[in-house]
């Protein structure tokens, strides 16, 4: 219990983090790459901008007057900045530059989710597959008295919740995980279903 608490601390304190631990440019790079992967993989540029505008707009409209009153908030920015103080100056850009990395946080999200739209087609065959060969495994189980494995079981259901917490957690966060890396995840999370479904205790 303790585990899933603190994986479900990391998907929520990551994020809220993230405009600390990556810069504007980390992130741009990043953004480029899932959007370069994402079009070299699905191949409909204008769909995949088309999603991305439709959820960057909805993101916006959630962030906008969060990242609009921290911005206006900071009145002595302009002060420090005209101070000469090397650490007064960089202490005047932190709004500004927090500002920018939440916005592009959000752009990143937008990306992301579309990804994973146009793929949830194809992501969801081989899971429903997955469960369909899981239970005519389970039968052949029982038919031939192999009794189901407790232990196969847990390993595979704590693996399937990692794996999705992981997932969630590259959604919300801008970490620099290449979209290409989701089909993997995907093939492994229906591997680990197949695993439960079989092996569920009776």
């Amino acid at each position: 219990m303790l585990r899933h608490c603190l994986i479900w601390l990391l998907i929520v304190v990551l994020p809220i983090m993230a405009p600390v631990m990556f810069t504007p440019n980390n992130i741009q790079t990043f953004i480029r790459t899932d959007y370069a992967q994402a079009v070299s993989m699905i191949g409909n540029a204008k769909e995949i901008d088309g999603i991305i505008v439709n959820f960057y707009r909805n993101a916006l409209s959630s962030i906008d007057s969060m990242v609009t009153n921290f911005s206006n908030g900071a009145h002595d920015a302009e002060e420090h900045r005209r101070s000469g103080d090397p650490l007064r100056v960089a202490i005047s850009g932190i709004p500004a530059r927090w500002s920018d990395t939440v916005k592009l946080q959000a752009y990143s999200l937008a990306l992301r989710l579309a990804a994973l739209c146009l793929w949830l087609p194809w992501l969801i065959l081989p899971g429903v597959f997955c469960v369909v060969a899981g239970i005519l495994e389970r039968k052949l189980k029982l038919l031939t008295f192999n009794p189901p494995r407790p232990p196969v079981y847990n390993t595979a259901a704590h693996a399937i919740m990692a794996l999705l917490f992981f997932t969630v957690l590259w959604v919300l966060s801008p970490i620099p995980l290449p979209v290409l890396a989701i089909p993997i995840l995907t093939t492994l999370l229906t591997y680990f279903v197949f695993l439960a479904v079989a092996n569920y205790p009776i």
